[in-house]
């Protein structure tokens, strides 16, 4: 890796971080700029869910008050949640970086329209 890289990757990391606190969607910017440098998608996914996750508890214990208010629908979408995630890194795992190279795009379409 070269220093461009790291400073590269820093920035993203950084404006990842920023895009977060406003509206999520920052893990479309480590995933990018992880692809950017070489990794192969695979390990740049995992990598940028995992660098997310601080952000994401801290987000949980900022908004701890309103989660108990709608316990019940935070438990039900938790629960899809973590569901879905499973069968999500299941299907990961069980894939070809070339593979998941080809759905890539269809996934952020998702996500995006989401």
């Amino acid at each position: 890796m070269t220093i461009i890289d790291a400073v590269f990757l820093f920035v993203a990391g950084f404006l990842s971080g920023v895009v977060n606190a406003i509206a999520g969607g920052g893990t479309f910017l480590t995933f990018g700029a992880m692809t950017l440098t070489g990794l192969p998608p695979i390990v740049a996914s995992a990598t940028s869910a995992i660098t997310q996750f601080p952000g994401y508890v801290t987000s949980t214990l900022a908004y701890a008050r309103e989660i108990r208010e709608d316990k019940r629908e935070a438990m039900v979408l938790g629960a899809l949640s973590l569901v879905g995630g499973l069968i999500g890194a299941l299907i990961l795992v069980s894939m070809s970086n070339a593979a998941f190279r080809v759905l890539v795009p269809w996934l952020i379409l998702g996500a995006t329209l989401v």
